[in-house]
């Protein structure tokens, strides 16, 4: 591994399907080897009640104005299969610099895969974008640009665009 300041790139990535594998965290392989990953900036809702403490539920349906803890459940898993549908069977880039998430296995990571028109997109964006993450972690400038302010910033902006719209977490509102 590189030193936890430099960035590293690892291209033609494959997501490892386990049960652990979440909207945010998941296992994948590269260049022979499997690694746990973390994204940068966004936090997904719990996809199972026993995973997490009833608070980190709570404060995750506070997020989202006050969505009941089924219907966290129910915006985890959502975003479970989003995420897997999008790195199923799509080799994907990970930029990672190798940083620690709290005292876990898994590291902070971008992640980038193509999109329709063969253009890269963000994993985390496009979590936000689908109303399927809250803006609550660790960020980072990614090594490609922008810087860090930026980034959250434009993830702002996706924020306030689903909740309008109604998408992902935002729907289940009515759930409360």
């Amino acid at each position: 591994m590189a030193s936890p300041h430099a960035w590293e790139q690892l291209d033609n990535c494959r997501l490892v399907s386990r049960s652990s594998n979440d909207g945010d965290s998941f296992r994948i392989a590269a260049a022979g080897k499997e690694h746990v990953f973390r994204l940068y900036f966004v936090d997904c809702p719990e996809t199972i009640q026993r995973s997490a403490g009833p608070d980190r539920i709570a404060d995750q349906g506070r997020y989202f104005d006050g969505i009941g803890n089924d219907a966290v459940i129910t915006a985890g898993q959502e975003a479970r299969s989003f995420t897997s549908n999008l790195l199923r069977g799509t080799p994907f880039t990970v930029f990672t610099r190798w940083e620690r998430v709290f005292d876990s296995h898994r590291f902070y990571a971008h992640v980038s895969l193509p999109n329709t028109q063969g253009q890269p997109t963000d994993l985390a964006e496009a979590l936000v974008s689908a109303g399927l993450a809250r803006i609550h972690t660790t960020g980072a400038d990614h090594p490609l640009g922008p810087s860090e302010r930026r980034q959250h910033q434009h993830l702002r902006s996706l924020e306030r665009k689903a909740k309008a719209a109604g998408l992902g977490a935002w729907h289940l509102l009515s759930t409360r």
